[in-house]
């Protein structure tokens, strides 16, 4: 008995639909697999960069509690993150600057209205201190001891005024809130404010 050519064209046809749809899937199911691929690949480099965030918060953390934990020596105020402290022997701007250094400091810079009203409250009222700012390198240019111009300044009306041209450190004057600074021969005698 012969097949019926009708019945034969019509199970090929539904296999060819088959094969067809299952080849479908399977071109579907690769996609799927390259997909799932990148997003394996995504997951796993922010997973790395996670890691690599949660790290430099700890360190950042450890290093803002060091700050904070910082003791200033006995005798220095802290402000911010610094330590201050007043000399208590007037000398010159660069023997005052020296015993700052030799404490592991250095004349004070000042950097805000706040720093420079904490600054104010160390000194006694009208007692004039040396602080890290001179015009000697180059004359009418003020820049602090670490050689940073200045950004901010307090200076007293009409200072600097570089008084016959021998004035060329500077000094704090302890008066009001605020305070002022005045331009003084370097060769003067001052009590000196250090910081650390």
């Amino acid at each position: 008995m012969s097949a019926d050519p009708t019945q034969v064209n019509y199970e090929q046809d539904q296999l060819d639909r088959g094969c067809e749809s299952r080849l479908g899937n399977l071109s579907t199911g690769k996609e799927a697999l390259k997909k799932l691929g990148e997003i394996q690949t995504q997951y796993f480099n922010l997973t790395s960069k996670n890691r690599e965030l949660v790290q430099q918060v700890r360190e950042l953390v450890e290093i803002i509690d060091k700050e904070k934990n910082k003791l200033c020596p006995s005798g220095w105020k802290r402000f911010g993150t610094g330590c201050y402290s007043v000399l208590s022997v007037k000398k010159n701007w660069t023997s005052s600057r020296r015993d700052c250094l030799n404490q592991g400091a250095d004349l004070t810079i000042i950097n805000s209205s706040q720093e420079q009203m904490f600054v104010n409250t160390l000194l006694q009222t009208g007692v004039n201190a040396w602080i890290g700012l001179t015009d000697s390198l180059t004359e009418g240019t003020w820049t602090w001891v670490d050689g940073s111009l200045v950004t901010v300044s307090y200076w007293q009306e009409g200072q600097p005024n570089s008084h016959e041209g021998e004035q060329d450190c500077g000094e704090i004057v302890q008066s009001g809130e605020v305070g002022g600074w005045n331009d003084d021969g370097c060769f003067a005698e001052n009590v000196g404010i250090c910081e650390k």
